[in-house]
């Protein structure tokens, strides 16, 4: 079987449509973000196509100089166990290779057996992992009624300084989620707290008591990410609340909280007391995987 490569165009659409219905029992985010993922200046879509037929694809974004993160990686069920997956993989490996990207990195889910093992075959190990929560954030509008006192924009500088001594940072490896992409953050702090639409914090006698960073996830234009909650646990439930009312009445609500085995952060706690749904009972979930490239 020849696969060949090229980069998805607009006309593709219909085709990545048809292949994402059939993948998550129809949930797959896929259809909230192609027309972003398709746009001229945007990270390739790479297509893989047999007989000009697309049959599967997969995204490679470059997140900082010498980093760069693989998503979206989609094979038509009918072409599944041919070895397409395989050859995607080793196509955005080469791919990377060839741009200088020194290391790469993917998450995926639990129960997303598939994924893991086509990434633990070509080199990838396990480097963190994640707990997801999730839900709409009119289901949680009763607990974000009124204003919370003492809220207040953080300038990025003192909000590096914190999260740099977090126990978030610590618990997570030094990853920094963001929906499902995780930003290895010692490789460029400024750079990830610029895609954060929101740096808020609240201050007790004068100190940065708890931090939270927020903003719209890469998953869609209708979800918010709740990417970093740490500190003292009365100030981040007050920031819990808070980033409901920022999500608005329709938006998905989401966040990843950092898990090591039987070690978490606090604002795994506040975020199920809050009402999000805390998938797989709490105990880590999404995987974060990286290798390096020669």
């Amino acid at each position: 079987m020849d696969i060949t490569f090229r980069k998805a165009i607009a006309a593709d659409k219909p085709r990545i449509l048809t292949i994402a219905a059939q993948v998550w029992e129809g949930e797959d985010y896929i259809p909230d973000v192609i027309d972003a993922w398709l746009q001229p200046d945007a990270p390739p879509l790479l297509a893989a196509c047999v007989d000009d037929e697309l049959i599967g694809f997969a995204r490679y974004a470059r997140l900082f100089p010498s980093y760069a993160w693989f998503e979206g990686l989609r094979v038509d069920p009918a072409w599944q166990g041919r070895g397409v997956a395989r050859a995607l993989m080793e196509h955005l490996l080469e791919r990377a290779r060839l741009d200088g990207v020194r290391r790469v990195g993917a998450s995926t889910y639990v129960d997303n057996f598939a994924s893991q093992h086509l990434m633990e075959t070509h080199g990838f190990t396990r480097a963190a992992s994640f707990v997801y929560c999730e839900a709409s954030a009119t289901e949680l509008r009763d607990e974000a009624t009124g204003s919370e006192a003492g809220v207040i924009s953080i300038p990025p500088d003192e909000a590096l300084a914190f999260i740099q001594r977090s126990r978030f940072l610590q618990v997570s490896r030094g990853f920094f989620p963001h929906s499902w992409r995780f930003y290895p953050f010692a490789l460029g702090p400024e750079t990830i707290l610029r895609e954060m639409r929101y740096l808020l914090g609240i201050r007790r006698d004068g100190e940065l008591a708890a931090l939270l960073c927020a903003g719209k996830s890469a998953h869609g234009p209708r979800s918010f990410s709740v990417d970093f909650l740490d500190g003292n646990p009365d100030a981040m439930k007050a920031l819990a609340r808070h980033a409901v009312r920022l999500a608005g009445s329709e938006a998905q609500l989401e966040a990843m909280t950092p898990r090591g085995g039987d070690t978490a952060t606090p604002s795994l706690v506040i975020l199920r007391d809050l009402g999000m749904n805390v998938w797989n009972e709490g105990r880590e979930d999404v995987f974060v995987y990286e290798r390096a490239l020669a």
